[in-house]
C-alpha cells in the first residue's frame, strides 16, 4: 500500500480567529478516504474511535484502532490513516496551546502530561493511551458534540465552556489509560538514549555514543529501536530531527538556514535532500 503525504494542516484552517481553545472534527469512513495520507498539524489533537475500526500510521509502524480506543497526536508527529472499515467514525478533539489556560480543570488527571508533555519522547508518541467502553464513548462524544454546537454559536462564554467540555470528555477518557500509559517513562528501557538524542539534537551522534549511555551492544540498541520504534537508532535519530524542523517552521519567524544549523543539518541542501530522502515534504520557508 502505498501512502501519500499533505501537507501540515494549519491552524488557521480550524481556529478561526483564535477565539475557542478547541474543536471538533469527525472523520467518517467513506469510498474515497479508505487511506488518508500521511500529514502533520501546527495543533495537537485527542482522537477517539467512536465506531468501527481503522488502521493507524505513524513512526513507520501500524496500528489497529477500534471502537473506544484513543490516542493523543501533537505537532510534529506525521500520521495518517488506512482501511477504514464501513461505518467507522473517529472524533477528533483539536486543540491549541490556549487550552493551557483551563489546565486547573484538569491537574489531577493522569492524561495531562499527554495533553501537554514536557517530555520529547512522550510528545512524539502516537501509541494509543488506553480503551474505554461503549458507555464512556457514548459519553464522551455527547461532551464532544456540545463543543461543535459552541463552534457553531459562539458567545461570550463558549471559551470557557469548550475548556470545561475538554476537561470533562478527559476525565472521562482517562478511567480507560492503559497500566503502561500510566508507568513512569522512565520505566522505558530506552530512556536514557532517548533523552539523550533530544537534549544533543543539533549536535553529532553517533551509535558508539548511545551504547556507551547504558552499556549496550550496537546489535541489542538496533533490535530495541527496530521494536520500540520500527526503525534503527540513526533513522530515529533523523527522523526526530526533521519533526523538530516542522515544528520550528510553524512556531518561529527563523530563516531555513537557522533551523537547519539547530536541528544538526548541515545546511539547507543537506535538510531538503534529507526531507525527500524519506519521502516527506520540505516545510516551504525562507532560506536565509
Amino acid at each position: 500500500m502505498k501512502i501519500r503525504h499533505l501537507k501540515t494542516l494549519t491552524k488557521a484552517e480550524y481556529f478561526h480567529g483564535g477565539a475557542l481553545p478547541c474543536v471538533v472534527r469527525i472523520m467518517k469512513a467513506a469510498p474515497s478516504n479508505d487511506t488518508i495520507a500521511m500529514h502533520g498539524h501546527e495543533f495537537s489533537e485527542l482522537v477517539l474511535v467512536a465506531s468501527g475500526s481503522l488502521k493507524h500510521l505513524h513512526r513507520k509502524k501500524t496500528d489497529l484502532l477500534k471502537k473506544g480506543d484513543f490516542l493523543i497526536v501533537h505537532p510534529g508527529m506525521r500520521h495518517g490513516y488506512a482501511e477504514l472499515a464501513n461505518g467507522t467514525i473517529v472524533y477528533n478533539l483539536i486543540f491549541t496551546d490556549r487550552l493551557r489556560e483551563y489546565t486547573h480543570l484538569l491537574a489531577s488527571n493522569p492524561l495531562l502530561r499527554f495533553i501537554f508533555p514536557q517530555d520529547d519522547d512522550i510528545r512524539m508518541s502516537a501509541s494509543v493511551l488506553g480503551t474505554v467502553d461503549a458507555t464512556t464513548v457514548q459519553r464522551a462524544v455527547r461532551l464532544m458534540d456540545e463543543i461543535r454546537a459552541e463552534e457553531k454559536s459562539p458567545t461570550k462564554t463558549s471559551a470557557a465552556c469548550c475548556g470545561a467540555l475538554f476537561a470533562a470528555t478527559v476525565a472521562l477518557l482517562a478511567r480507560g489509560m492503559r497500566d503502561t500509559a500510566l508507568q513512569h517513562r522512565e520505566q522505558d528501557p530506552l530512556h536514557a538514549e532517548l533523552a539523550f538524542i533530544n537534549d544533543h539534537l543539533g549536535e553529532k551522534i553517533t551509535v558508539k555514543q548511545l551504547c556507551e549511555i547504558s552499556g549496550r551492544s550496537p546489535s541489542t540498541l538496533n533490535r530495541l529501536f527496530l521494536a520500540a520504534y520500527g526503525e534503527s537508532p540513526i533513522d530515529y535519530l533523523i527522523e526526530r530531527r526533521l519533526d523538530q524542523v516542522e515544528i520550528l517552521c510553524s512556531t518561529t519567524d527563523d530563516t531555513l538556514i537557522q533551523i537547519a544549523l539547530h536541528c544538526g543539518f548541515a545546511d539547507t541542501s543537506h535538510l531538503l535532500r534529507t526531507f525527500h530522502r524519506h519521502g516527506r515534504t520540505p516545510p516551504r520557508r525562507k532560506k536565509g
